[in-house]
């Protein structure tokens, strides 16, 4: 058996290391799912880079570019721009550095993505602390169907400690209540909210998860946990990443499709590399709010980062080579 690790350990050291051996053993499948795609066909769109929460296990205290928002009217013409060269998204998930219902204009921004796309799923990330009634109902009404709501303890005091701010757990759970019968009273089988539960894999962390399932089952259509993510080593707090190179040994590290599949953009209109990359970047993938759908699809560094990816050396992108997700 422990041979048979061992063994099991040095192939997985070579996918990630060997271009060869991804060129070869993995990469066929991926090229003709790549080679098949026109356009992306999921937005991952910021509409605020703003956030009531400073989360230890998040980059947002430190992320340096100015605070900005979506602005609806510009969101619209990309949209418009967009459907017009290259048709509709399956799906547009609102999240990124900022807290979504930190936006005033957030309802405005969900009815223009309605409007221009009504086919399209509509999503969004949040933690949920800034909902009230009004606000529900007009953003499930405007057609915001699949709520993800981050929630990684149902304890006050390590609420207030995770969140890292002077919240209260009973107003979420609140809210969760809330936004749960608001969904449920709109008939559509899209509808759906996920509570997304994060853990450190040390000693104690399967009670906690154990804690919040009991508690929030009741008031949620799923609740999904995971290991914490550093995004790919940029946090560098030792419990964090103890925990995510522990809880992710199995995964099979190869490229993946993003580049291809997503288009992620913050709220300035700069396009990034994908969700881990919503933070500080360097890499210039051109704006959807001054450049047309071809020229972000043909931007030169946007080419030139699939080029890489698709010959499989994508270890010279550094957040890249050290990402637990496997590609599917």
């Amino acid at each position: 058996m422990a041979f048979s690790g061992n063994l099991l350990q040095r192939f997985r050291r070579n996918l990630r290391s060997n271009n060869a051996v991804r060129k070869y053993i993995l990469m066929p499948r991926m090229r003709r799912l790549i080679d098949a795609m026109q356009s992306p066909q999921r937005l991952i769109i910021e509409p605020i880079n703003l956030c009531n929460f400073a989360c230890p296990k998040c980059l947002y205290p430190s992320m340096e570019r100015p605070k900005t928002s979506l602005d609806p009217e510009a969101f619209r013409r990309f949209l418009h721009a967009w459907i017009e060269r290259f048709g509709g998204f399956e799906s547009i998930e609102f999240t990124g550095a900022g807290e979504v219902l930190a936006l005033y204009a957030f309802e405005d921004i969900v009815s223009v993505a309605a409007a221009a796309m009504p086919e399209c799923l509509l999503t969004t990330t949040t933690n949920l602390y800034l909902l009230d009634p009004e606000r529900a109902t007009a953003l499930v009404t405007r057609g915001l169907r699949k709520w993800q709501v981050s929630l990684d303890t149902v304890d006050a005091d390590e609420y207030r400690s995770a969140t890292g701010s002077s919240s209260d757990i009973d107003r979420t759970l609140h809210n969760l209540q809330l936004l749960f019968d608001e969904l449920n009273r709109v008939p559509d089988t899209r509808n759906e909210l996920v509570v997304v539960v994060h853990y450190f894999s040390e000693r104690g962390s399967e009670e906690m998860v154990r804690k919040i399932i009991e508690r929030v089952t009741p008031i949620c259509h799923r609740v999904q946990s995971s290991p914490f993510n550093t995004l790919n080593g940029r946090i560098t707090d030792d419990r964090y990443s103890a925990s995510e190179s522990e809880s992710y040994p199995n995964q099979i590290p190869v490229p993946c499709d993003y580049l291809w599949k997503d288009l992620v953009v913050v709220s300035n209109g700069d396009v990034r590399i994908c969700c881990v990359d919503m933070f500080d970047t360097s890499i210039d993938l051109g704006n959807v709010f001054t450049d047309t759908p071809d020229q972000i699809i043909d931007n030169r560094n946007r080419r030139l980062l699939q080029k890489t990816i698709y010959n499989c050396d994508y270890g010279c992108i550094p957040f890249c080579s050290r990402c637990h997700a496997p590609f599917y």
